[in-house]
């Protein structure tokens, strides 16, 4: 998957950005940024959702 190995990489190189609901939904499940960028680069995508599910 070319868009995980792309995700990956913005995220070692430190060049994303989170937007607002990004921002406070991390907050409301209580996970630090950090772990957010560690997920990217050490896990593996088990579902994917779509904008209308």
């Amino acid at each position: 998957m070319i868009a995980i190995d792309w995700i990956k990489q913005a995220v070692r190189d430190e060049s994303y950005h989170y937007l607002r609901h990004g921002d406070q939904e991390h907050k409301n499940d209580n996970l630090t940024l950090v772990q957010i960028a560690q997920t990217f680069l050490n896990r593996r995508i088990l579902r994917s959702q779509t904008p209308w599910q």
